[in-house]
């Protein structure tokens, strides 16, 4: 045997509504959640490629008293007197992932430049062009490596920068330039790439020693890229919730109709009573019995309020038969000298507690069936 609750029954359709209206939400967020396209960007690479650049050089030597072998490497400091030529080789290599057509062109210039040093930057004054290697295509397939050697006539080119200084009377810091000038396209099956052949050895002029710098070497890896967007499995996870979240309320909406009734009439009786009780309670007292007497005349009200109103009025307390079983207690007065003011509970409410034999403590629940 297990016990029903008693519910209002506006109460039980408020909360009825409410918890369908939940269901429904948690539904729609369940079946938004489902087709939710959520996706998330990738890089995807289709075609690596290295490119690099390189200068090497030597300093070839006259016979001198100073030195026992013919030639200085690179990274040294080079006294002129004992110079007789530099060699110059040029290099450029491109390797890519997959196939790929290479075609390109390059010169190599050598370059005599007057120049002025403005805020670390040199700025060009005058310059003139020697052309060592003319314009020359090649091609490969995949991978290509380029290797041009050249040879510098270092005093051929110092004396052309004293004689251009002293016709022009403009005395400046030359340096020479040895650049190799071109481009080298790869075209593959996603993009054509392009890179530059430029680099470049500065060798400085009219100074009785030096060193010589390398300019636009190095080497670089690049790719092909594409953002691509993947789309992502919802997320289980939200859904899964969402959905338990609608069998509670279901669960709940089973509980709300199969495990509560509606008040009957004792129920409201007693609700009444207490109701009256708690609001007017601090002007009532209690009495173990009402004491007939002759009284004028008895007045009848209609509700309790109008006997607060009396009771207010006449400053007196309203009163009543103490029971044990609130739902005995019928018959509220006021009374004066002469006249009793009166107010009785609804009759057939009235009635129907009369015929209800109530335990001494207030009862909230009655025993039902299968709940």
């Amino acid at each position: 045997m297990n016990k029903k609750i008693k519910l209002n029954p506006t109460i039980k359709y408020i909360v009825s509504i409410l918890l369908i209206i939940s269901i429904v939400f948690l539904g729609m967020q369940a079946l938004k959640e489902s087709k939710n396209v959520v996706t998330q960007q990738e890089e995807k690479i289709h075609y690596e490629y290295t490119y690099g650049t390189d200068i090497n050089y030597a300093v070839n030597l006259v016979p001198n008293i100073l030195y026992d072998t013919e030639k200085l490497y690179e990274d040294e400091i080079y006294i002129s007197e004992f110079i007789k030529s530099i060699n110059v080789n040029f290099k450029a290599h491109f390797k890519g992932s997959e196939t790929t057509e290479i075609k390109g062109n390059y010169e190599i210039i050598a370059q005599l430049a007057g120049y002025v040093t403005q805020r670390e930057e040199k700025q060009d004054i005058w310059t003139k062009d020697f052309t060592l290697v003319p314009s020359t295509a090649f091609e490969g397939q995949d991978t290509y490596e380029l290797e041009k050697l050249t040879m510098v006539d270092y005093h051929t080119y110092n004396q052309l920068a004293t004689a251009i200084i002293e016709a022009s009377k403009v005395s400046l810091p030359v340096e020479l330039r040895i650049m190799m000038k071109g481009e080298l396209v790869a075209d593959n099956a996603y993009k054509k790439i392009t890179q530059p052949l430029s680099s470049t050895l500065v060798i400085p002029l009219g100074s009785t020693y030096f060193n010589i710098t390398k300019l636009g070497v190095g080497e670089t890896t690049d790719a092909v890229k594409e953002v691509i967007e993947i789309p992502l499995p919802p997320n289980t996870k939200a859904i899964v919730g969402y959905i338990a979240g609608m069998v509670v309320l279901i669960v709940l909406i089973g509980i709300l109709w199969l495990c509560t009734v509606k008040p009957d009439s004792v129920d409201l009786r007693r609700k009444q009573i207490q109701k009256i009780l708690a609001t007017h309670g601090s002007r009532m007292v209690a009495v173990d019995e009402i004491v007939e007497g002759e009284y004028r005349a008895n007045y009848e009200v209609k509700s309790i309020e109008d006997l607060v109103k009396i009771a207010d009025e006449l400053e007196k307390p309203i009163i009543y038969a103490y029971n044990r079983n609130e739902l005995k207690i019928t018959t509220f007065y006021v009374m004066d000298k002469e006249n009793r003011y009166i107010y009785h509970m609804e009759e057939e409410t009235a009635t129907e507690a009369v015929k209800f034999e109530a335990p001494a403590e207030p009862v909230q629940v009655q025993k039902e069936e299968n709940c």
